[in-house]
């Protein structure tokens, strides 16, 4: 009798533990599916859903996408990740077939900028990115391993070649995923734009680590929650954009997770690199606990165009020493 009760109770907490782990899954489902269709700006919307290790699938929206994304295309279950596994960088364009300029593209992003990279262009004139001095509503969306931030259409404007660009979100690499002279920045942020016919323009700002609070990341950082659970559209307090300094770099690139379109006009901000603590990087790392850096590819003939060229002594010592 009691070996039989035994056997009844063993069934039922595997019951139980089916039932419940059905309803949660029911319920991310349909939180993810919510929405129904829409369009993707890049680098994706969250919330991303998480596979096994820390790997992504398609479901998980990868930011930088302008398609229409639907319920059925998030239920595809070709996994990728950053590790040197089967689904790492080196085989993204084996994954699915839309993915294939992720290993066959000729303007694959991100670059590892080199003076034998660069090239002076006076036509380029100071960037041309005017954002509005005054706080504009944001929103931090989460799903526990990445943040992003999107921000209003109507904060300001950025300018390349005629083409007027307005801004739509932010988002982070670590370490990053563009490099200068080789070296690794702690951390990188995506400045995401969109033009009215659905061009793309990101502004990529390296990060070198300093001893204080970077100002700009402390007003979103400071109001993550502090519990792991998923959210999206998260209103926070006002925030001010960036103040961009003059000198910068650009060049013809993709995006920098499948399915890497070959789609976006680059531009690197380049030597006056603002600082980000070790108490930030340390609260970015809590957020998003596995890097996401695509290694770097190379320019293929492509070049790298400065508008002002750079103290390439006083440069190199300061990598030299760490200054930066």
């Amino acid at each position: 009798m009691k070996k039989a009760t035994a056997i009844h109770l063993a069934y039922a907490i595997a019951a139980t533990h089916f039932v419940c782990t059905a309803v949660a899954m029911a319920q991310h489902h349909q939180f993810y599916a919510a929405a129904g269709p829409r369009v993707i700006i890049p680098e994706r919307p969250l919330p991303l859903i998480p596979g096994p290790g820390g790997s992504w699938s398609p479901s998980s929206q990868p930011y930088e996408n302008l398609l229409v994304s639907t319920p059925q295309e998030q239920a595809s279950s070709v996994l990728f990740d950053y590790t040197d596994g089967p689904n790492g960088p080196d085989h993204w364009g084996e994954l699915n077939a839309d993915w294939s300029l992720c290993k066959s593209g000729a303007q694959q992003s991100p670059l590892a900028i080199t003076p034998t990279l660069m090239i002076t262009d006076s036509t380029l004139g100071d960037l041309k990115a005017n954002y509005t001095s005054k706080p504009v509503n944001a929103t931090i969306s989460h799903d526990g391993l990445n943040l992003k931030v999107d921000v209003p259409s109507s904060a300001g404007e950025l300018k390349i070649y005629n083409v007027t660009y307005r801004p739509a979100s932010f988002h982070f690499h670590r370490p990053s995923e563009h490099r200068i002279l080789n070296y690794s920045f702690p951390l990188e942020l995506h400045l995401v734009h969109k033009s009215e016919d659905d061009r793309m323009a990101v502004i990529a700002w390296l990060f070198v680590p300093g001893s204080t609070n970077n100002s700009f990341l402390a007003q979103f950082l400071d109001e993550l929650p502090s519990h792991k659970k998923p959210y999206a559209n998260l209103e926070i307090s006002p925030i001010n954009l960036p103040t961009l300094e003059p000198n910068y770099g650009r060049y013809r690139g993709s995006l920098t997770t499948p399915p890497c379109s070959e789609t976006v006009i680059w531009t690197v901000m380049l030597w006056n690199f603002p600082s980000v603590s070790d108490y930030q990087l340390k609260q970015l790392k809590s957020a998003m606990p596995r890097k996401n850096a695509r290694p770097s590819f190379p320019s293929r003939g492509r070049k790298f165009r400065i508008n002002h060229t750079p103290n390439w002594t006083l440069m190199k010592q300061a990598f030299k020493d760490n200054t930066y």
